[in-house]
């Protein structure tokens, strides 16, 4: 059966275009990981020294999730790529650069940095969504378990959000 544009609409999504569309929005997911884990360190001296510690500690978790999206790469026989992510990176990348431009006003650079963590929490989230019904839909029961735990892992990592946020918004 065919839909409205001429293409099939069996739902089968075991096809290559199924493959590349995990691909891409695990693509997505390490790039933000991986630019929090890379830009992170560069807060260190703009932020109060409370932070520290929590920053260091979401850094090693953001390592072992980064670790875990490799494993499902692995699955799919594939490894990130940057290919389709530039927008994306532009777009943290100039949120991030908004903490610096905040330097001299700790309120407005700790309210930049959780506007940057919200934003990646958000990418991230949406395409674990995602991914996970596509796995589920192409039979890929490993890899829709592996993206629940890097979901619930994920989750249990926003301490430094929920500090900033109590911190800032009273929230």
């Amino acid at each position: 059966m065919e839909n409205e544009f001429g293409q099939s609409s069996s739902g089968s999504l075991n096809d290559p275009e199924s493959h590349s569309f995990l691909i891409n929005h695990l693509n997505r997911i390490y790039c933000v990981k991986a630019h929090l884990y890379e830009r992170l360190p560069d807060v260190y001296a703009h932020v109060p020294n409370d932070l520290d510690s929590l920053i260091a500690e979401a850094l090693v978790k953001i390592k072992q999730q980064l670790t875990g999206i490799d494993r499902i790469f692995s699955l799919l026989n594939s490894k990130y790529e940057f290919e389709h992510c530039e927008s994306l990176i532009c777009l943290i990348e100039d949120l991030f650069c908004s903490i610096h431009r905040y330097r001299d006003n700790s309120s407005i650079r700790a309210l930049s940095l959780l506007f940057y963590l919200e934003n990646i929490k958000s990418i991230e989230f949406a395409s674990i969504h995602i991914l996970r019904s596509v796995a589920d839909l192409c039979g890929r029961k490993e890899i829709k378990q592996l993206l629940l735990e890097h979901f619930k892992d994920a989750r249990k990592d926003l301490i430094l959000l929920t500090h900033l946020s109590a911190t800032y918004l009273g929230a």
